[in-house]
């Protein structure tokens, strides 16, 4: 089976391109220009036509038969009614919204719930935080929808707006009980499910879109599968996942990770 990965990272795009006999056939970067990201941001659309970019330089005219997107773990940027974005991805390098998560940490009874509840403290590594700051800072969130950088060019390539529950568990909200938006976060937030995109697994796959698929050289119709996070999909592939086994991943960042 011949599988084309797609990832947007923190600071370029990446595309591979999979054959199950034979492994990685083929594989492309593009870093971001600086108008596309900067200070903790990006611009929404511009790092998706990067994404198609990408893919149509190791799969045109190929017979790619799924493809597959990643994304950062922590991203989200606010779109309105007609799912076009009003405000830039707000990344986890987007630290705007430190001093209210030391003010949200000084509850320790909200702070232990959040943690209890959905496993991230009030961080400003979280896209959750981003969202009240920014809601303080007087963005209307109202009759608007809250969409991750992977969730956006899912939208994008197949025109369903679904999120998995892998990706907003990683913006703190998603109660880990149920998998399901955590309501202590959307009372804080002032906003309901129906903002969020829907909830999905890597087996809730949608047919590739003409535009996309003309894009990038592919046929359309072919399943996508909605994205996951680049730590979570590296630990996945690295196939550790013992109580004792770790894994050390260094890019824009370091991260070790343990199950």
């Amino acid at each position: 089976m011949l599988v084309l990965a797609l990832e947007t990272s923190t600071s370029s795009v990446k595309a591979m391109l999979y054959d199950g006999a034979l492994g990685v056939v083929a594989a492309e970067t593009e870093a971001y220009a600086p108008d596309v990201a900067q200070d903790g941001t990006q611009d929404a659309e511009a790092v998706y036509l990067a994404l198609l970019r990408a893919g149509r330089r190791v799969a045109e005219g190929r017979a790619v038969e799924a493809v597959a997107l990643g994304s950062t773990w922590h991203s989200v940027c606010v779109c309105g009614g007609d799912m076009r974005p009003v405000t830039p991805v707000y990344t986890w390098e987007y630290a705007a919204a430190a001093p209210k998560s030391r003010e949200m940490r000084g509850d320790a009874a909200l702070a232990e719930a959040l943690y209890r509840s959905t496993g991230c403290m009030p961080n400003v590594t979280y896209p959750r935080q981003t969202l009240l700051y920014l809601r303080d800072q007087g963005l209307r969130l109202q009759g608007r929808h809250a969409v991750t950088q992977g969730g956006y060019c899912f939208l994008r390539m197949t025109g369903e707006f679904a999120e998995t529950v892998n990706l907003q568990s990683g913006g703190g909200f998603i109660r880990l009980t149920d998998k399901t938006y955590d309501p202590l976060v959307l009372e804080l937030l002032g906003m309901d499910a129906r903002q969020f995109g829907q909830l999905v697994t890597l087996e809730d796959t949608a047919p590739l879109g003409e535009e996309a698929a003309n894009a990038m050289g592919i046929p359309p119709g072919i399943p996508v599968v909605p994205a996951h996070s680049d730590g979570a999909c590296s630990q996945a592939g690295s196939g550790c996942g013992g109580p004792r086994e770790m894994t050390l991943s260094v890019g824009t960042s370091g991260a070790i990770r343990m199950v």
